[in-house]
């Protein structure tokens, strides 16, 4: 029983984050963004996370110190990408 009440908390909670479970995966929410360290990464059509941008790797080319940042796009919606280390807040 206590079983049964954690799996009914547990797919609460990922629906409220809105996500979906299929076949025991956890698949992200289409177009959504997130950082992993230092690498910022999108949800694909497929509902799995792919790296877009490694900030270590724009602070090479760029020279000068970038980081993941979180940010608000012109939607509204929270978004995920690499900024100048000084802009990330």
């Amino acid at each position: 029983m206590k079983l049964g009440m954690l799996a009914a908390v547990l797919a609460a909670a990922v629906g409220a984050a809105g996500l979906a479970l299929t076949s025991g995966c956890v698949r992200c929410q289409v177009g959504s963004t997130k950082c992993d360290g230092n690498a910022a990464y999108t949800c694909l059509s497929n509902g799995f996370w792919r790296k877009s941008m490694s900030c270590d790797q724009v602070t090479i080319q760029s020279g000068k110190p970038f980081a993941c940042c979180n940010v608000q796009r012109k939607n509204g919606e929270l978004g995920s990408t690499c900024l100048p280390a000084e802009e990330c807040k």
